[in-house]
């Protein structure tokens, strides 16, 4: 097989790794760090998709109109199902609103 998906715990990716050429794996960081030794012992490429909340933060400098596009297209990229996607969204309180309602209507624009 050119291409296998598998599900499964750790016992099953450890197995895995010992017996293919190359390696993508999507979780945890902690179990990322296993997964990436495991492939170096091995001395095979992997490619790790390790989560994590992707925050963004807005600071009180700054432009709206970028942040909000910015920030919409980050997190419906791919329809959100992307390891790097906005997960959460710090705003200074002094825009909070103004952020709010300009993301708001951005987003009620998509189809």
């Amino acid at each position: 097989d050119i291409l296998t998906f598998v599900e499964g715990d750790g016992v099953t990716g450890a197995e895995l790794v010992e017996n293919v050429d190359l390696i993508c794996f999507t979780g945890s960081v902690e179990t990322g760090k296993k997964v990436a030794q495991a492939a170096a012992t091995s001395f095979i490429p992997a490619f790790l998709e390790l989560g994590g909340k992707d925050p963004a933060i807005v600071l009180a400098s700054a432009n709206l109109d970028l942040a909000t596009s910015g920030i919409l297209w980050g997190s419906v990229v791919n329809t959100g199902q992307s390891c790097l996607s906005i997960e959460r969204i710090y705003v200074a309180e002094s825009i909070f609103e103004q952020f709010v309602k300009q993301l708001v209507q951005k987003a009620q624009s998509l189809q």
